[in-house]
């Protein structure tokens, strides 16, 4: 969501940015686009993909925060993660209950509907795509399930600027699995710019 939310923000207000850096953005390729846009007012999304469903029938409270943490650590989208970075992501989704239980910020149903609706911007992104002007450094992880190879090469195609960096060995949580990695990848782009 954040990388969608900057790009189009950066496609109506131009001048408020210098540099993009988007990381993992979810956008699809433009014939899944344009399916997902027919299907979501007829609510298909919520009936056929998995994601959706399992999300749907995620866990949302737990005794405390270890047993919030052990439920995520053996979750396949964690394994990446070292302890110190899950504890953090766990320790930001939770809310402490006033009995003392753990529950998620947030609600499934929440989540899901992000899923069904989350290709409804990408015509919008792909339409518009030339008018970014700025730098625009595109941070893919290898493995994701997301943003697929090919929709990153016509992204970086379709931006005056752009710069496709595919991650080895990490996923949608890119940053979450590599954080030092990350961050010296994002340093060197913004070195770049400042140097020209």
């Amino acid at each position: 969501l954040g990388a969608m939310s900057t790009i189009m923000a950066a496609i109506k207000e131009p001048d408020y940015f210098k540099a993009l850096v988007l990381i993992e953005p979810v956008l699809f390729s433009r014939p899944r686009g344009i399916f997902m846009r027919l299907t979501s007012p007829l609510k298909l999304m919520r009936h056929f993909p998995p994601l959706v469903k399992r999300t749907l029938r995620r866990k949302t409270c737990f005794p405390d925060l270890d047993a919030m943490f052990q439920n995520y650590r053996k979750k396949p989208i964690f394994k990446g993660l070292s302890d110190e970075v899950l504890e953090g992501y766990v320790q930001g989704l939770a809310l402490k209950n006033p009995e003392g239980s753990i529950s998620l910020g947030y609600s499934p149903e929440w989540e899901a509907r992000i899923y069904e609706i989350s290709g409804i911007a990408d015509r919008y992104v792909w339409k518009n795509l030339g008018r970014v002007q700025m730098p625009v450094l595109v941070i893919r992880g290898a493995i994701t399930n997301t943003l697929w190879a090919s929709t990153l090469e016509q992204m970086v195609k379709g931006l005056a600027e752009g710069i496709p960096y595919t991650m080895e060995g990490a996923g949608h949580l890119a940053p979450l699995e590599e954080p030092h990695l990350t961050a010296g990848i994002i340093k060197d782009f913004l070195n770049s710019i400042n140097e020209t």
